[in-house]
């Protein structure tokens, strides 16, 4: 699976036609889909809800196949944050468990975001943007 991080979800339903091409490319490329990860479910849930506009942020994410953080990635996030706070490197609590998720359904994260480079075992595929 393709694990979409909430900023390249944004762009996404901004309509960045390139970027729209990339990804398209990687389903193609790696046979795997595009899904999201309860945490970022919730990251865009919220943008939308800031804004007004709740039902249209529901509606856009609605298609996509969530990820749940569960006991595993749990485990996994606790294990990773030591890992992060001991060598002074911590990343933001959300993105954490976005990369737990990521890692025990051994999925491909793609993200702008390049504090996701400090995850020891994440499959990652950092864009430009």
């Amino acid at each position: 699976m393709i694990v979409l991080d909430t900023a390249v979800l944004i762009k996404v339903e901004k309509g960045d036609n390139a970027l729209i091409n990339r990804l398209e490319d990687l389903k193609a490329q790696l046979g795997e889909e595009l899904v999201l990860t309860a945490p970022g479910y919730a990251e865009a849930l919220h943008g939308f809800v800031v804004i007004g506009k709740q039902e249209l942020g529901e509606e856009f994410l609605r298609p996509f196949d969530i990820l749940p953080f569960d006991t595993s990635s749990a485990r996994t996030c606790a294990l990773l944050k030591h890992d992060l706070e001991k060598s002074g490197n911590m990343i933001p609590a959300f993105d954490l468990m976005i990369a737990s998720i990521a890692m025990i359904s051994n999925s491909t994260l793609v993200s702008f975001d390049k504090h996701f480079e400090r995850v020891a075992g994440l499959k990652l595929i950092l864009l430009q943007g």
